[in-house]
């Protein structure tokens, strides 16, 4: 019996040394700031057993007597703390770190030294410095390898984006637009092919409000962009927007940001100012060459000069030192003018404006966030008559239901006029640059006495309009309603231990917009009888995303993880246009006036369906292999034609990070190299 008791004694004792050597350990984590933070990772040193604080920063756990607690967030510096019953963690934002998070395919946030291809970032005030209010011309200069070409200095004028250079020559060069995760449409629904006649199109980035964006990230190389398949053969350009992550609770943050800039004619063309209208030395009253006479020898001409005996002079009398100008008869002036240099270009243009205006609401809560932001932007062209008005709404937010699910919705409204001038073989400036000097361009009415639709200027107008008469009565205008964005719902855990986890995400967006054209020639336009076009565009495309992410830290050492997921994208597209010609009279530029008539009006569905994987692996966070893989089916393709594969590999090996390597003097150096298939599908 004693033995019995001397032995259930030890086993008790044994049991409070366990027990005790225990201890229950209750902190918060918390920015320099005093914010919580939300997700930090508390770990017990030298073992796989830990937690992650709650959206009040707080956690708790049992950890062994005299160990230590490693505290990480990703962007913050890492603490070592040894284990007590209560801590308050404070962690220091690390900006290095901060720098090399990057958002790449399909929005998985890597360390950009992990990656094996090119990417380059951009963030919020580096895209709105110069106000301006075109998301494509905004990146113009700011990264490296792309090239930015607008089409005209017109406000809402067409841009071409491409990374790397043309691959090719008929094709489209444009990159995938990616908004939060989402691809949206960037470019013209329309485009001019061959035609020497006509205005710009707007591409669709034009209506990506830049105040609206937190960062730009350009995916440069193939394997970058290889698992959104055949539409990021060009490179893709991920946008992520704000979405009020970050704002502190309580009252809400309010951001208002206005900005105004003027636009001038950057570079006025060398004009010569020594000869006048006509060719071979001879004044002609209607020629659109400049080769005639001096201009101080114009009294002295045989036919119109006031200084000889001519018809005119038969008329009207002598009139020493001046000549005669038949446009300005033509319009009912005196057409005895004395000669002088006209600034034809300089007082065409006018001094251009865009004025930007951005008001941002933004709030945290226990269990998420939100954003929501108005912008406006009203831009007025150098060109006359030229200018663009866009609204912009925009609201997302963010919400933890549970500990392990979590929601967001972000949604964009869009409202945008433009209004335009040509800019073809015909454009509006054609009348402008070879306008002679000795030409009063302005102060001469752009018509006929009594007769606003016949055309006076200074050479014919047959497939031309004179530009003052162009500004007065040709209208080309483009005016688009548009909705695009997206909600998820999103699933993370621990898999039975801290080194594994599961993030299951899926997310469903819609793009769709109405562009409405209208291209009216008024009467009298070309010496005939006007036209009118209007039509419109109407596209919707739905997208419907599902990925699995699974990351297994296997050792102190060796990081392994891997993403698969299937992706649908369905897209309608209607057109419809109705054309008019030869309007029956004057004062009435409407197809309703028109004398013949021409509808269309066609309809298309496309459909593609994607599955892709990613595999990585990571030795040491200095040796990095990365894998890609996607399959696609396409609608627009011949049957047993419809299916494509794209691979990538890539490798990347940061050589300064081997100890028998670092030195003062070469910090970081990186060898990568990488493989990729990518194409495009016909159409």
């Amino acid at each position: 019996m004693k033995r019995k008791l001397a032995m259930f004694l030890t086993l008790f004792f044994v049991g409070i040394g366990i027990i005790t050597a225990q201890t229950q350990v209750r902190g918060t984590v918390v920015d320099d700031a005093g914010e919580p933070v939300i997700g930090a990772t508390i770990q017990i040193k030298g073992t796989s057993q830990g937690t992650v604080t709650d959206f009040d920063g707080n956690f708790s756990l049992s950890a062994p007597a005299g160990g230590t607690l490693v505290i990480s967030y990703v962007g913050m510096q890492t603490q070592e703390l040894p284990v007590r019953a209560n801590i308050r963690v404070v962690l220091l934002s690390d900006t290095e770190v901060l720098e090399e998070l990057v958002v790449t395919a399909m929005g998985i946030t890597r360390e950009k030294k992990a990656l094996g291809y090119a990417v380059q970032d951009l963030q919020a005030d580096e895209l709105v410095q110069a106000a301006n209010n075109n998301l494509t011309t905004a990146l113009q200069g700011k990264v490296s390898g792309i090239e930015v070409t607008p089409s005209s200095g017109m406000p809402g004028a067409s841009a071409k984006l491409t990374i790397r250079g043309s691959r090719s020559f008929t094709g489209d060069n444009t990159p995938l637009y990616v908004v939060d995760g989402m691809p949206v449409a960037s470019t013209s629904d329309l485009n001019t092919d061959d035609s020497v006649t006509g205005s710009d199109f707007a591409t669709r980035s034009i209506d990506i409000d830049p105040n609206d964006i937190e960062s730009v990230n350009i995916l440069k190389g193939q394997a970058a962009s290889a698992l959104y398949g055949m539409r990021a053969s060009n490179g893709v350009v991920v946008i992520t927007t704000k979405s009020g992550k970050g704002a502190r609770k309580g009252k809400p943050e309010i951001t208002y940001n206005t900005s105004l800039s003027l636009d001038f004619l950057s570079i006025m063309p060398d004009l010569q100012t020594e000869y006048a209208q006509g060719t071979g030395g001879n004044y002609g009253w209607n020629s659109s060459m400049s080769w005639g006479p001096k201009i101080s020898e114009l009294p002295n001409d045989p036919t119109y000069g006031g200084n000889t005996d001519n018809a005119n002079t038969a008329r009207d009398g002598k009139k020493e030192g001046m000549y005669y100008v038949r446009q300005r008869a033509n319009a009912g002036l005196d057409p005895w003018v004395i000669p002088q240099v006209y600034d034809n270009v300089g007082e065409f243009f006018q001094t251009g404006h865009v004025w930007n205006n951005s008001l941002n609401v933004a709030q945290g809560f226990e269990n998420g966030n939100y954003s929501f932001s108005l912008g406006n932007s009203t831009s007025k062209g150098i060109v006359p008559s030229t200018g663009m008005d866009r609204y912009n709404a925009k609201f997302s937010a963010e919400a933890k239901l549970h500990k392990n699910w979590k929601t967001g919705f972000s949604g964009n409204f869009i409202a945008s006029e433009l209004s335009k001038q040509t800019g073809a073989n015909n454009g509006i400036v054609a009348t402008v640059f070879p306008a002679p000097p000795n030409y009063d361009l302005a102060g001469i009415p752009n018509h006929y006495e009594g007769d606003p639709y016949r055309q006076n200027t200074y050479r014919g107008t047959g497939g031309f309009d004179g530009a003052y008469w162009g500004v007065q009565h040709n209208k080309f205008s483009e005016t688009t309603h548009r909705f695009f964005g997206n909600t998820y719902l999103q699933y993370s855990t621990k898999l039975n231990s801290i080194d594994k986890t599961l993030d299951l995400k899926y997310q469903i967006g819609d793009d769709s917009y109405t562009t409405n054209y209208d291209d009216v020639w008024g009467y009298g336009h070309s010496n005939g009888r006007g036209e009118a076009d209007h039509y419109a565009v109407t596209v919707n495309q739905f997208n419907s995303l599902l990925t699995a992410n699974f990351r297994w830290d296997v050792n102190e050492d060796v990081v392994f993880d891997a993403l698969a997921g299937n992706e649908l994208i369905h897209t309608t597209r209607k057109f419809t246009e109705a054309y008019g010609r030869d309007f029956n009279f004057s004062g009435w530029n409407h197809i309703d006036n028109a004398s013949v008539y021409q509808a269309t009006d066609t309809y298309r569905r496309t459909r593609t369906v994607g599955t892709f994987a990613n595999v990585g692996l990571s030795y040491k966070n200095y040796l990095f292999l990365n894998g890609t893989g996607r399959y696609d089916v396409v609608s627009t393709m011949p049957r047993g034609n419809r299916s494509f594969f794209y691979p990538s590999v890539s490798l990347g090996f940061i050589f300064t990070e081997l100890e028998s390597l670092r030195n003062n003097v070469l910090t970081f150096g990186k060898i990568r190299a990488s493989y990729a298939e990518v194409g495009q599908a016909g159409t």
